[in-house]
C-alpha cells in the first residue's frame, strides 16, 4: 500500500545529444518531463522554440494523422478483412535490428504509401460529391427534356426568352390570363399585348414553361410573373436539356469509374497495413518526443530538462545519462506534501489489480493515503457478495484464468491487473455461491425434479448451502450486509485518522474520528438490545448483558459532547457549540451510509432469484416438449438465460461495488486530484521493441 517516493530530477546536456537524450529517456519510461518555471531559469530568450524544430514536429503530426487515417481506411475497405487486434494478443513484439531495418528499407515508401491512400480517399469523397451534384442536375433538368433551346437563351435583339416555373397546374391559356391579370389597368386592356406561351412539361405541383415577349416589356411582364410566384430554373446551361443530360451522364460515368480506381488501389494496399501500423507507433513516438521539446530550455549549445522521476529509478537514471552522454543530472527530494508532484502507486499482487479503480475516481493526492488494499479487499468480498452464484463465479473464474495462461507472453500489463481482478473476483463469487448454495440458481434441484423424478420436501436441496439461503432468509443477509457496511465505514475512518496523524492534526483527529468510532458504537451498543431491532433480525436481544447498554449510554453521550464541544472553530462560545450540534447532526449521515449497503442483499436476492426463474422456465418448457427435443430446449433456455442473466448481474455487481468504494469508503477520508506519473514512454499501439525497458 504505496505512492512511490518521487524526486525532481534536472538534467543539463549539449543540444546536439538532446534527440538521443530524448530516446533513451523515452526507452527508460523513467522521467515525467515538466515545464520549467519562468523565475527557475534565466536564459533571456531560451524559452522561444526553434522554427526548426516546430516544424518538424508539425510535418511528424501530418504524418501520424495519415498513418491512423490509412488504417481507419483500409479497415472501412477492407469489408471485415482487416480489423483490429484481438486485445488480448497484446502488441508484437520486435527488436532493434528489425526497426533499423524498417526506417532504412521501408520508411520514405510508408510515408508515400500513406499519402496515397488519403489522397485516393480523398478522391472517393470528392468523386461522390460530384455524383451527388450531378444527379440532382439530372433530376432538375428532367422537367426541361422538351425544350430544344439552350437554358440560358435570352431571346433575339427585340425579343425576350423567359424560362421558369410557376406553382399549380397550368395552361398555356391559363399562365397568359394570369400574366394580364397582374399587369397595369391600362396594359390589360391592350388585348393586342405580344406574348407567347410554351408549356414545357407539368410534375406534382407546378408548371415549367417558356415566354418570349417584346424586351421593351420585359420588366413589367416579369413583375407579372413574380406576382403569382414565378421563379427561374434551378438550374442553367448554354446547350439543350437533352444536351445537357448526355453531358452529365458522361461525367457520371467517369466519377464513378474515378471512384472504382482509387478504391482498387485502396484494397491493393491490404497486405501493408502492418507496415501502415508500424509508422504510425514510429512516428508517434518521435511526436511524442516533439512534444516534449517546448517543456525544454533551450540555449545555443546546451539544453535543460526538468522532470520527476521515482526514487527507485534515480540511480540507475543517472547511470545509463552519466554513462552514455555528456550530461549533468541533479536530485532534489519532493516533500510529501507536494502537490505538484506526479503519483504512481505500486502494491501487491492482490492489491495492484484494483489501482485502475482507483484511477478512475481519482489518484490520490499528496495528502491522502494510497487506499488500494483497503479497496482491494472489500472489492473483491463485496463484488463476489453481489453476485453470490458459484456457478457464475466459476464462469468468470476460468474465463479469466484461461486469459491469463493462454497469452501470458504477449498480454498487457492493464489487461493483466484487470484479469487478475476479476479472477479474484470471481473467486469470491465461488465462496459466496457455496455459502448460500446457489449454483446457477437451484439448477441441481431443478434438473433432479425435471428428468430424474426426484422428489425434494419443501427446504429440502440436493445444493444445500453451507451457510444460508438468502432467499429462504433475506433478513439475516440484510444484518450481515448492514454490518459489513459498518466495518466497510470504520475502515474510511481509521484512514482518516492515519491521514490526520500524518499531518499531525491531532486535535482533528481526535475530534473528527474518535469521537465518531466513539458515538457510532455506543449508538450500536444500545441499537442491539432494543426489542425492535430485535423482532426485525429475529434474534433474541435479551441475551444482551445490561453493561452492553450502560457502556453504550456513557459512550455515546460522553462522544457527543466531546462533539459539540471540538467541532465549533468560531471565538463566540455561542456560536461554537452551534458548529458542534450541526456536526453531530452529521449522525444521520451515518445512519444513511449503512443504509446504502442494502444493495448487497438487493443484488444479492435479484442474482438468485432470476437465475431460479429461469430454471423453472426452462423445465416447464422441457416437460410441455418431452424427450430429447425438451432435452435440447431446456439446454438452450438455461444457455440463453443465465448468459443474460450474469452479463446484467455483472455489471450491476461492478457499478454498485465502485458506487460503495467511490462514495461511502472514500467519502470518509479522500480527497483525491493526484497528477498521474506520466513519464516519457514508448507509446506505441501495435508493436513494442524488446530494448524498451518497461513498455511490456
Amino acid at each position: 500500500m504505496a505512492k512511490l517516493q518521487m524526486q525532481r530530477v534536472y538534467l543539463c546536456a549539449l543540444k546536439r545529444d538532446r534527440r538521443d537524450i530524448l530516446e533513451t529517456l523515452q526507452r527508460l519510461e523513467m522521467v515525467e518531463v515538466r515545464d520549467f518555471g519562468e523565475t527557475e531559469i534565466m536564459l533571456g530568450n531560451a524559452f522561444e522554440e526553434d522554427e526548426e524544430d516546430i516544424l518538424l514536429r508539425e510535418q511528424v503530426r501530418r504524418n501520424v494523422e495519415d498513418a491512423e487515417d490509412s488504417i481507419d481506411i483500409i479497415k472501412n475497405m477492407s469489408g471485415g478483412k482487416v480489423a483490429e487486434p484481438f486485445f488480448l494478443k497484446g502488441r508484437k513484439c520486435l527488436s532493434d535490428k528489425e526497426q533499423k531495418d524498417y526506417l532504412k528499407n521501408n520508411y520514405d515508401k510508408d510515408i508515400a504509401l500513406v499519402r496515397q491512400i488519403v489522397s485516393d480517399n480523398e478522391n472517393i469523397k470528392d468523386q461522390k460529391s460530384e455524383i451527388s451534384h450531378i444527379n440532382a442536375k439530372l433530376e432538375s433538368l428532367k422537367p426541361w427534356m422538351d425544350l430544344e433551346l439552350p437554358m440560358s437563351f435570352e431571346g433575339t435583339k427585340s425579343t425576350k426568352f423567359i424560362v421558369g416555373t410557376l406553382p399549380e397546374s397550368l395552361t398555356r391559356i391559363q399562365i397568359k390570363d394570369i400574366v394580364m391579370a397582374n399587369l397595369d389597368e391600362d396594359l390589360s386592356k391592350d388585348d393586342e399585348l405580344p406574348i407567347e406561351v410554351n408549356v414545357i412539361s407539368t410534375i406534382d405541383v407546378l408548371t415549367y414553361f417558356t415566354l418570349i415577349c417584346l424586351r421593351k416589356d420585359e420588366e413589367k411582364i416579369v413583375e407579372s410573373l413574380r406576382k403569382a410566384g414565378f421563379m427561374p430554373p434551378i438550374i442553367d446551361g448554354d446547350k439543350p436539356a437533352l444536351e445537357m443530360e448526355r453531358d452529365l451522364k458522361e461525367q457520371l460515368k467517369l466519377a464513378q469509374e474515378s471512384i472504382k480506381k482509387s478504391e482498387s488501389e485502396i484494397n491493393s494496399k491490404l497486405d501493408k497495413i502492418d507496415d501502415i501500423r508500424f509508422l504510425l507507433d514510429y512516428e508517434t513516438l518521435r511526436l511524442d518526443r516533439f512534444d516534449v521539446v517546448p517543456r525544454l530550455v533551450n540555449a545555443n549549445q546546451v539544453f535543460f530538462l526538468k522532470g520527476y522521476a521515482p526514487l527507485k529509478y534515480v540511480n540507475e537514471l543517472r547511470e545509463i545519462i552519466s554513462t552514455k552522454f555528456a550530461a549533468d543530472i541533479r536530485i532534489e527530494n519532493v516533500e510529501e506534501d507536494d502537490e505538484d508532484a506526479p503519483v504512481l502507486l505500486s502494491n501487491n499482487f492482490l492489491s495492484s489489480p484494483v489501482e485502475g479503480v482507483i484511477e478512475s475516481y481519482s489518484l490520490p493526492s499528496a495528502k491522502d493515503p494510497d487506499p488500494t488494499l483497503a479497496v482491494s479487499i472489500f472489492y473483491y468480498f463485496m463484488f463476489g457478495l453481489m453476485l453470490s452464484d458459484a456457478g457464475y463465479g466459476f464462469v468468470i473464474f476460468a474465463a479469466s484464468i484461461a486469459g491469463l495462461i493462454l497469452f501470458r507472453d504477449s498480454l498487457e500489463d492493464s489487461w493483466r491487473k484487470t484479469l487478475r481482478m476479476y479472477t479474484l473476483a470471481g473467486a469470491f463469487t465461488i465462496f459466496w455461491g457455496i455459502l448460500f448454495g446457489s449454483y446457477f440458481g437451484d439448477i441441481v434441484d431443478v434438473t433432479a425434479k425435471t428428468f430424474f423424478g426426484k422428489n425434494l420436501d419443501a427446504g429440502q436441496s440436493l445444493a444445500a448451502p453451507v451457510w444460508f439461503n438468502p432467499v429462504v432468509q433475506p433478513m439475516r443477509l440484510l444484518t450481515f450486509s448492514l454490518i459489513v457496511g459498518i466495518i466497510h465505514l470504520f475502515v474510511g475512518m481509521f484512514m482518516k485518522a492515519i491521514k490526520l496523524a500524518k499531518q499531525k492534526e491531532y486535535k482533528a483527529m481526535f475530534s473528527e474520528v474518535i469521537l465518531w468510532y466513539g458515538i457510532l458504537i455506543g449508538c450500536i451498543m444500545l441499537l442491539v438490545s432494543t426489542e425492535m431491532l430485535g423482532s426485525i433480525f429475529s434474534y433474541d436481544y435479551t441475551v444482551i448483558p445490561p453493561i452492553v447498554v450502560s457502556v453504550g449510554k456513557i459512550l455515546a453521550i460522553v462522544s457527543a459532547i466531546g462533539i459539540v464541544l471540538t467541532n465549533g472553530s468560531a471565538d463566540n462560545f455561542g456560536v461554537k457549540i452551534a458548529q458542534g450540534l450541526y456536526a453531530l447532526y452529521g449522525i444521520s449521515g451515518y445512519l444513511s451510509d449503512v443504509l446504502s449497503y442494502s444493495r448487497l442483499l438487493a443484488l444479492g436476492l435479484a442474482t438468485g432469484v432470476i437465475a431460479s426463474v429461469i430454471n423453472m422456465m426452462a423445465a416447464m418448457v422441457a416437460q410441455s416438449v418431452g424427450g430429447v427435443g425438451g432435452v435440447i430446449v431446456f439446454i438452450i433456455i438455461l444457455i440463453a438465460g443465465h448468459t443474460f442473466n450474469l452479463l446484467i448481474n455483472a455489471l450491476g455487481a461492478y457499478v454498485h461495488t465502485n458506487r460503495l468504494q467511490y462514495v461511502e469508503l472514500f467519502g470518509k477520508f479522500y480527497d483525491g486530484g493526484g497528477l498521474k506519473f506520466s513519464p516519457l514512454k514508448m507509446n506505441t499501439k501495435y508493436f513494442k521493441f524488446k530494448e524498451s525497458r518497461k513498455n511490456g
